[in-house]
């Protein structure tokens, strides 16, 4: 108390409001949104719940034995829903904050806006993968799941189906909008990547016209 050792900032962790200053911390915030994207929800359990493939009649233990018996549950699929939600917040602190970041005319205003862009596209894709896994039905009054638009510690309600498609839906042509067409990296959302995502999307609501 006598050195003035009171209001000392914490060591372990990063104030948010100073996590993201210039257009590289927000790219350093969207690598981290792709580091949550994973196979699980897309290949690991729909492979093993469908008949992609098949266990041998004598392997009675181990991964996937409790799909072969027909054994499991919601819970078989916790790390679908911890992973991509874990994206999705990742994506909205950065989101909360681009805009008033600031960036140099040119190339740097660009790329911020790209950057943009592939965070709503990463926010879309997780819902869709939460969707996809977790709905009650594929149809617009069936339950949907909770669409997160903000980082935050809350009891959000389910959406419907119909609902959480809609706004799946306007964060991909937001993103759309936004990522150059001449932007082509295939380890990272291209402009092309957001029309195959929406063609996915379309066939799910059965809306065949849009996914043509």
């Amino acid at each position: 108390a006598c050195n003035k050792q009171l209001d000392l900032l914490p060591t372990d962790d990063i104030d948010p409001s100073k996590a993201f200053q210039n257009v590289k911390d927000i790219n350093a915030g969207l690598l981290g949104a792709y580091n949550t994207l994973n196979y699980y929800s897309s290949i690991f359990y729909t492979t093993r719940i469908t008949d992609e493939v098949m266990l041998p009649p004598e392997n009675s233990t181990g991964s996937g034995v409790a799909t072969y018996r027909w054994q499991y549950d919601g819970a078989f699929q916790h790390d679908a829903w911890y992973d991509n939600y874990r994206g999705i917040d990742r994506a909205n602190r950065v989101l909360a904050v681009i805009d008033d970041i600031p960036a140099k005319a040119g190339e740097e205003t660009a790329l911020k806006a790209q950057y943009k862009g592939e965070l709503l596209a990463v926010r879309a894709f997780c819902h869709f993968e939460l969707i996809r896994n977790f709905a009650s039905g594929y149809v617009a009054d069936s339950m949907g799941v909770p669409y997160m638009e903000k980082s935050e510690i809350s009891y959000p309600t389910r959406l419907s189906f119909g609902e959480t498609m809609n706004k799946i839906n306007a964060d991909l042509t937001a993103a759309k909008a936004l990522i150059p067409a001449d932007f082509d990296d295939n380890t990272r959302i291209t402009k092309l990547a957001v029309s195959a995502i929406q063609a996915r999307v379309a066939l799910y609501e059965k809306n065949w016209d849009n996914a043509i």
